[in-house]
């Protein structure tokens, strides 16, 4: 093999390890542009879902101003003929256990929902017993979101009687 060859050879071989190494980098670049529109979008759905529940009332009850007039602890949940997909919920504890899939972009997301009494002064242990105050805890996840720990975005919120009480009082 003379010379001439060899340089050809060497040129096509650093050609192809300069466009693998090229090929690499974009698709890097690709998949980061791809996971920031779906953290982006987890934030606008979480958000979405976190509000239009804070727009609930804080009790089933719309009457009920004391603790022992709130929805047991055992009952917290949707109420028997309500469904997040027909837009029956109307309070915060009807997003207890809600555990549905949305698909925004072509993306699919799973969204989960806890809903517990807390103390106001211990606002992350649920209470056995009804309280003025509720945790509320949504988790948005989707495979799409991988460089976050446990691919989720996590949103709390805490809802007390008095803050939605005067809400109600307004409207």
């Amino acid at each position: 093999m003379n010379v001439q060859s060899m340089l050809v050879l060497g040129s096509l071989i650093l050609i192809g390890v300069i466009g693998l190494n090229v090929n690499s980098a974009l698709q890097n670049t690709t998949n980061k542009v791809v996971e920031s529109s779906a953290i982006i979008e987890a934030l606008n759905l979480g958000e979405r879902i976190l509000t239009e529940c804070r727009n609930k009332r804080f009790d089933n009850d719309s009457l009920a101003d004391t603790t022992s007039e709130f929805t047991a602890v055992a009952s917290l949940g949707a109420e028997t003929g309500e469904a997040y997909s027909t837009g029956t919920f109307d309070d915060v504890d009807d997003y207890n256990n809600l555990n549905i899939t949305q698909t925004v972009g072509g993306i699919p997301y799973r969204v989960t929902m806890q809903v517990f009494y807390v103390s106001p002064t211990e606002l992350t242990t649920p209470l056995t017993a009804r309280s003025y105050t509720k945790r509320i805890n949504l988790k948005v996840k989707s495979t799409y979101m991988s460089s976050l720990t446990d691919s989720s975005l996590v949103f709390n919120f805490i809802a007390t009687f008095q803050n939605l009480f005067d809400q109600r009082q307004v409207n």
